[in-house]
């Protein structure tokens, strides 16, 4: 009877021992089609990828830097602005946008920036305490320094720090952004002088969101049909404007713009105010 279970025993280990021999080499088997089955899709996409890279035909965008520029570097690649040059004027707490988005359009449309960054107004953003002007870079509301760190000096614009410094005859037209930096700018006497003298040579003047406040202050909206912000209507009114709420406004030498969200449309009036015709989009 001993012996009989001990056959017993025996024979069950010889079929687990075989049954898990079995086991294992599936396993295996399975495992190396699917290692075979990777290696061939990672060869597919790979010569895949291959095929396409060879194959191709790269489009190249060189850098474009148009023969007659005076101040900077580069502009472009488009031309519809080529020869025209643009002076941005901003004090402390500009609203960034509105100077960096005509920045970038009018550059790639050809024309040569001039940022005037004027020490007016109050600097909190931080605040460093007294004599921190004299070294805290005019900011933005959103605390863009000009010069810009992100865009190198000289490039595609170019820093003053004083109005005396930009020749008149030098340039085709003066944008004011918005933020806080027109209402410091408005009481700034150099600033009044330096636009209405820029209108009457025949400049265009324009300004976005809270920009109309220094061509109020100018003396420049009696009788022009304008936009803003909302919180310079009242001021636009008082002034003798007509006021649309619309998101820009050529008439005349005068370009106005509403609020950031409309900076597409303000940017395509400044370029069709400088060029006195309609602007077509390389898109359309």
């Amino acid at each position: 009877m001993r012996k009989r279970n001990n056959v017993v025993i025996i024979m069950l280990a010889i079929i687990i021992l075989s049954a898990f021999t079995l086991y294992a080499s599936a396993v295996l088997q399975v495992s190396k089609l699917a290692e075979a089955s990777t290696s061939s899709s990672a060869g597919s996409v790979v010569t895949t990828a291959s095929s396409t890279t060879t194959s191709s035909n790269p489009k190249v965008f060189e850098e474009i830097r148009p023969p007659g520029l005076k101040y900077v570097k580069r502009a472009g690649p488009g031309n519809v602005l080529l020869g025209k040059r643009i002076a941005i004027v901003v004090g402390y707490e500009f609203e960034d946008i509105e100077l960096l988005y005509p920045f970038l359009r009018l550059s790639e449309e050809g024309a040569e920036i001039i940022i005037v960054a004027l020490k007016a107004g109050l600097h909190p953003r931080p605040a460093l305490g007294p004599g921190a002007a004299s070294i805290k870079p005019v900011t933005g509301r959103y605390g863009t320094p000009i010069p810009m760190e992100v865009f190198e000096e000289g490039l595609r614009y170019v820093v003053v720090d004083d109005l005396k410094k930009v020749k008149l005859d030098d340039i085709d037209a003066i944008i004011f952004p918005g933020g806080f930096s027109p209402d410091h700018l408005r009481v700034v006497k150099e600033v009044l002088d330096f636009t209405r003298e820029a209108y009457m040579k025949g400049k265009i003047i324009a300004a976005i969101c809270h920009g109309p406040q220094v061509l109020i202050s100018a003396g420049l909206v009696t009788g022009k049909v304008v936009t803003s912000y909302a919180a310079v209507w009242d001021d636009l009114r008082n002034a003798g404007a007509k006021l649309l709420d619309v998101p820009a406004v050529i008439d005349g030498r005068i370009v106005t713009g509403r609020v950031p969200d409309d900076l597409p449309e303000f940017v395509r009036a400044i370029i069709e105010a400088l060029t006195g015709k309609e602007y077509v989009s390389a898109l359309r």
